[in-house]
C-alpha cells in the first residue's frame, strides 16, 4: 500500500469542477454522505482548483471505520 503524506500531488475526477483535476494530499476533516458523521484529521486529496475532497487513500480506513461504527452504535433501536 502506497503511503500518501501531506503536500503529495495527484490527480482525481472532481465532481464539483466536472473535470480531472490535479490534487494535493493533506489533513482532513471528511463528513461521511452515508451517516452525516465527520472523521476528523484523515489523509484526503483535495481538488487543487475548488479546495472540495476528492479522493481518500487506503490509510485513512481505520478511521471512517471507526467513526462508522460508532455512529451504528449510537443509533436508537
Amino acid at each position: 500500500m502506497k503511503v500518501w503524506n501531506a503536500g503529495d500531488k495527484s490527480s482525481a475526477c472532481c465532481d464539483s469542477c466536472k473535470a480531472v483535476v490535479q490534487t494535493t494530499f493533506g489533513i482532513h476533516d471528511v463528513q461521511l454522505e452515508s451517516s452525516g458523521a465527520v472523521v476528523e484529521q484523515i489523509m484526503a486529496a483535495a481538488c487543487d482548483q475548488c479546495g472540495e475532497v476528492v479522493a481518500i487513500p487506503p490509510q485513512s480506513t481505520l478511521a471512517i471505520q471507526a467513526v462508522i461504527r460508532t455512529a451504528l452504535d449510537s443509533r436508537p433501536l
